[in-house]
């Protein structure tokens, strides 16, 4: 009887598994699948890719015929061919100031970060710190306990060292 029941609970899993596929799309079934198979959310969030023109163009080829309608370059004419002056650019637009909300996440992201290189060793973080850009890694040393920072920046470079002790100082 055990075994009956099993068995029947494998099977109505199994039925209900495949008509759920079918009904979204994955599967085909005639009769349950919907006409347009469902879009992944990844199809649905992103939208349609842009063709870009390629940035320098192919010089034609013997084998290939001349279509365009433009006269072919002489042999005297330089290739690649000047590029199209640049579109004009618009002015920037100041960056809005971040919300009290954006800045304290950006404080808790900060004093994670100074927690992880705390326990890290010296030469690992020395190594990470030498290709951080010095702004971030003045904040970081700020809010990092000064024994590792006086290690770290024994391991750094001397002028990338003096230059953060410089800033560290103001």
């Amino acid at each position: 009887m055990k075994k009956a029941v099993v068995l029947l609970l494998v099977v109505a899993l199994a039925g209900s598994a495949t008509y759920g596929l079918a009904r979204v799309g994955v599967i085909r079934i005639p009769g349950i699948t919907p006409g347009q198979p469902a879009a992944t959310a990844a199809q649905q969030a992103s939208p349609p890719p842009v063709e870009e023109p390629p940035l320098v163009e192919e010089p034609p080829t013997a084998s290939a015929p001349h279509t365009s309608g433009q006269p072919l370059a002489s042999a005297d004419s330089a290739w690649p061919p000047t590029p199209p002056s640049p579109a004009p650019q618009r002015a920037r637009q100041p960056a809005a100031a971040p919300s009290p909300e954006d800045r304290a996440e950006q404080e808790r992201r900060l004093l994670r970060l100074a927690s992880v290189y705390d326990q890290m060793p010296v030469d690992e973080a020395s190594k990470v710190f030498e290709r951080l850009p010095d702004p971030l890694v003045e904040q970081l040393l700020l809010k990092m306990d000064e024994r590792q920072v006086a290690r770290l920046l024994a391991k750094l470079p001397p002028d990338r060292a003096a230059l953060l002790t410089r800033s560290l100082a103001r």
